[in-house]
């Protein structure tokens, strides 16, 4: 996107004014927390090739801005759904880098798990600890199991109470898998022993430090 924007104002050669909800700090040069315009290097990029200027603003910015420029009234209420849907959208980006788990919504599924009498809870808090990782061995102590039994099917309450979250609303449906076995050379006999998506773990980490 950034290319496109950079290409078309090289061929107009006129100031851009990006607007965007996204307050990551990719795009915005921050002040004590707050959006001060572009970064530095998008102005100098954009300046390089076209010798143009960037400006930068939210939406409800623009619409503040544009109802003084054009002596329009902008109602309260178009500012405030602008600021809902931009809220919204911000929220969509942090459970994106998040696989979709928030801290809150990885303990409701631990306490679900916890109140079936699994051990799978335990597993993914010492796997958070752990760099994210639990071997079989340890998974096999903290069960108490023979080591002729077999692991197949460990992860599937957690798989069901997370799809369970899915329809119910209270994770997105794209929501990375919490717990997955891992096979030794890329096989599918006995697991090694067990992960978690990098994206939760300091999610959990996070939580257990409350």
């Amino acid at each position: 996107m950034w290319e496109q924007v950079l290409v078309e104002a090289e061929q107009r050669m006129v100031d851009v004014l990006f607007v965007t909800g996204d307050v990551k700090e990719d795009w915005w040069r921050l002040e004590r927390g707050q959006q001060r315009g572009p970064r530095p290097e998008l102005a100098d990029e954009l300046r390089r090739r076209s010798g143009t200027r960037l400006f930068m603003l939210r939406p409800e910015s623009l619409l503040d801005h544009a109802g003084r420029v054009f002596e329009f009234e902008v109602s309260a209420e178009s500012l405030t759904e602008v600021k809902r849907v931009d809220d919204q959208l911000a929220s969509r980006d942090r459970n994106r880098e998040s696989g979709g788990w928030t801290s809150d919504a990885l303990q409701v599924l631990l306490e679900r798990l916890e109140s079936e009498g699994w051990i799978q809870a335990s597993v993914i808090r010492l796997a958070a600890g752990n760099d994210g990782f639990l071997a079989r061995d340890h998974v096999y102590e903290l069960g108490g199991f023979e080591k002729d039994r077999s692991l197949r099917g460990f992860t599937r309450p957690v798989n069901r109470i997370a799809q369970g979250m899915r329809v119910s609303g209270e994770i997105p449906e794209d929501a990375v898998d919490v717990l997955t076995p891992v096979y030794e050379a890329g096989g599918f006999g006995v697991a090694s022993g067990f992960s978690l998506p990098k994206e939760i773990i300091p999610l959990l980490k996070q939580k257990e430090a409350s």
